[in-house]
């Protein structure tokens, strides 16, 4: 299931912790390399379990961050900026509508924000 969420576009980018009671070393690499950002054995603290979301998450926010920033920071031409637009709006109708749905929720704002119509 975890190779599974990290494969699809609009849940890859969620954070997976891994609740087990397989301690052997094996079953820890296995589930990181499945894609698992952590893995914790029982028993476990919930203290621990709660620092470590705590942790993926603001991770998570700070790339995401990142990136729109970085998105805002592009220097491109009026004619630049058409074309890329129309690139985006042809990649938008080839995406399957399940994708499509997730994108247009955060496109309208992140687009209008670099592209500055």
């Amino acid at each position: 299931m975890t190779r599974e969420l990290r494969a699809d576009m609009t849940t890859s980018h969620i954070p997976i912790i891994l609740l087990t009671a397989k301690t052997t070393i094996e079953s820890k690499l296995e589930g990181l390399e499945y894609g698992a950002d952590d893995y914790i054995t029982k028993p476990f603290s919930a203290t621990y379990l709660q620092a470590r979301v705590e942790n993926l998450l603001m991770q998570r926010k700070k790339l995401q961050s990142f990136y729109r920033d970085s998105l805002m920071h592009i220097n491109i031409s009026t004619g630049q900026r058409k074309c890329l637009w129309l690139r985006i709006c042809r990649l938008l109708k080839k995406m399957p509508p399940k994708l499509y749905l997730q994108l247009s929720k955060c496109l309208p704002t992140t687009v209008s924000l670099w592209i500055n119509w």
